[in-house]
């Protein structure tokens, strides 16, 4: 087998949902470009898996009679894809294998944006094990199994942490609705992206640790029972109000300013150390402008996000950077992780 493979998928921004997501209740994840693209061939030492991330300049080497169950950094989210496909599978398509793997700037290794670069990773990487190990274009129509060998991966290298809706919105793109319960399969639901607004996101400047933070949030509800079934339950419902008018075509905006702010209003209570300095200030700057922002995902830093008419985003974004607060240029991704 000579010719290359590659595979390209997006990241991710949760709008709505997240720490109760944790916990069975919906959440809604915009996938978003720029895309992680990992490229695969085969060349060298036939019982060698070599990865590569030039832009960090990490060239790993592993025997694939042996492979170890971690890694460095992004090498640990690959290692991880290959333990989670069949054992025949990993004798077929490893020995030989050359990966690189190619982050955008907003997503790259040297700054976590919160923008769902691993998620991003183990969808590719699954996607292309699958399409080396059944042929060409069976990633596409097995979508379902990718996403679950994915899921997998990333939760194996997250030591089990996580939802699986960034990996959700990594492998089948778009706008969408996700939840788990009593634990069942996800249910993964294909939003159409709100009329009449726009995307936008602002970094922090601090990179957050999202498996700290979820130790704090199932530290905290242990202690505070009443106060969770009361969070989870008004993020359940924002996260359906939101949904259901973007299902109608009715007025998303408002549901949007309606919807946000639930997380905020609960984080203290939980004593969650979820709204920076920094990030306050982001969402202030966006107030300013009549437009509802906030932090996206675990907060603690990382990014925030704000939807708003299309006609705003250009001065909210001029504003964010002229304050100091880098602004990713994203936007939002309809497909999913595509194979070349």
């Amino acid at each position: 087998m000579t010719s290359q493979y590659c595979a390209e998928a997006p990241g991710k921004l949760f709008l709505l949902g997240e720490y109760a997501v944790l916990d069975g209740s919906p959440a809604i994840v915009a996938a978003v470009e720029p895309k992680v693209r990992v490229v695969a061939g085969y060349k060298g030492t036939r019982q060698k898996l070599s990865i590569a991330i030039p832009s960090s300049g990490v060239h790993f080497t592993a025997d694939v009679r042996s492979l170890p169950p971690t890694g460095p950094g992004p090498v640990a989210f690959v290692l991880a894809c290959c333990a989670s496909c069949p054992e025949e599978e990993r004798r077929t398509v490893l020995p030989g294998l050359n990966l690189v793997i190619e982050f955008p700037r907003t997503q790259g290794v040297h700054a976590k944006l919160g923008l769902g670069g691993s998620a991003a990773l183990v969808a590719s990487v699954s996607a292309l094990l699958f399409e080396l190990a059944h042929g060409r274009g069976r990633a596409q129509q097995h979508k379902t199994e990718v996403f679950h060998r994915a899921l997998a991966a990333h939760r194996a290298a997250q030591q089990g942490r996580g939802s699986g809706a960034d990996v959700a919105a990594s492998v089948f793109g778009g706008l969408i609705l996700f939840e788990t319960s009593n634990g069942s399969a996800p249910r993964v639901e294909l939003l159409p992206w709100p009329e009449n607004l726009a995307l936008a996101t602002s970094w922090s400047g601090q990179p957050a640790s999202t498996a700290e933070l979820i130790g704090t949030y199932y530290n905290s509800v242990r202690d505070h029972a009443a106060l969770h079934r009361q969070f989870l339950r008004s993020s359940a419902l924002a996260v359906e109000t939101f949904a259901t008018a973007i299902r109608s075509c009715s007025d998303a905006e408002s549901a949007w300013r309606a919807a946000a702010p639930v997380l905020l209003e609960f984080a203290p209570k939980l004593r969650l150390p979820y709204l920076t300095p920094a990030l306050a200030r982001i969402l202030a700057l966006a107030q300013s402008q009549n437009i509802v922002a906030k932090p996206s995902g675990a907060g603690g830093g990382d990014s925030a996000v704000a939807l708003c008419r299309p006609d705003q985003k250009a001065a909210l974004i001029e504003l964010w950077e002229r304050s100091g607060f880098p602004c990713p240029a994203v936007s939002p991704a309809k497909e999913g992780v595509v194979c070349g």
